[in-house]
């Protein structure tokens, strides 16, 4: 399980330097981390490098305590929560066509119970990206 959870994030990391090394340095990347400790959960925003990949976040779940790693995204005066995904401890979330180059997008860390309506808690600050 563990083994997983390292693959899962050398990925992520892997993608994220590769689309700032090879020209996504129009857009802002980053990670925010949840309150508390930065190792219970975190959330990566790529930008939109157009004929390479959409925005997308990645969020991780390090903890594994009975509550899950959950991003939570804002733009265009809407807020969306991406929650990892239970068994992996990852997930990543593609903005594929619904955020252009060049929008301001707010990321902050949190967790979430289990279930599925649980209340989100722990959230770090939010941090602005362009996309």
């Amino acid at each position: 399980m563990r083994t997983r959870q390292l693959v899962a994030t050398a990925v992520m990391t892997g993608a994220l330097v590769l689309g700032t090394a090879i020209g996504a340095s129009a857009g802002t990347s980053g990670t925010v981390y949840s309150a508390g400790s930065p190792y219970y959960a975190r959330a990566t925003f790529a930008p939109n490098d157009p004929g390479r990949h959409s925005a997308y976040v990645a969020v991780v779940d390090n903890r594994k305590d009975g509550a899950s790693a959950v991003a939570q995204v804002r733009f265009d005066g809407t807020t969306k929560t991406v929650r990892a995904s239970d068994g992996v401890g990852s997930s990543v979330y593609w903005y594929s066509g619904g955020m252009s180059k060049g929008k301001s997008v707010s990321v902050r860390a949190c967790r979430q119970d289990l279930s599925a309506g649980g209340p989100i808690k722990d959230c770090g600050a939010w941090r602005t990206f362009v996309a």
